[in-house]
């Protein structure tokens, strides 16, 4: 844990003192007034990645679950309605460096509903089979990825 991350529990520590509750949700209600407090002071050293990195992390999470969800509608409208459906199998170039990177950016694409990981090649680049292509075509597919679950896993991992 870093300095900011420990002053961050130790300040809602004191605030649930201060407030005399000592429950969770006065707790996590410390965390995030601490949270706040310690973005806005930017003279700490480590303040402001750690900051910058919770708030990365807080919109990858929230991204993901945006994303799942209308994934999941999409395959359902694909599904119901007596439309086409196109699959494809297409490589998508990715900026990941590390296996932790990479790992995660493999791991969202393939739980999120209509799109898979079938390999990682070498160069970094992903094999992606989607069970519908999206109305602009291939393109709009890598785009997609590259624009969505890649740039926010890599904001929240760097």
């Amino acid at each position: 844990m870093n300095n900011a991350a420990i002053a961050n529990v130790l300040l809602a520590l004191v605030w649930t003192a201060i407030t005399g509750s000592f429950t969770l949700p006065n707790f996590v209600l410390g965390l995030v007034a601490a949270f706040a407090a310690l973005a806005l002071v930017q003279t700490v050293p480590g303040i402001p990645a750690y900051s910058r990195k919770t708030l990365a992390i807080t919109s990858l999470g929230l991204f993901f679950i945006g994303d799942v969800l209308r994934a999941n509608f999409r395959v359902t409208r694909d599904l119901i309605s007596a439309g086409t459906i196109e699959p494809a199998l297409l490589v998508v170039p990715t900026d990941a460096k590390t296996d932790l990177e990479m790992t995660l950016l493999v791991t969202l694409v393939t739980v999120t509903p209509g799109t898979t990981v079938i390999d990682v090649h070498s160069d970094g680049s992903l094999l992606v089979h989607f069970t519908n292509l999206p109305p602009g075509g291939a393109d709009a597919a890598r785009q997609d990825i590259r624009d969505g679950l890649e740039r926010r896993v890599l904001d929240a991992i760097r």
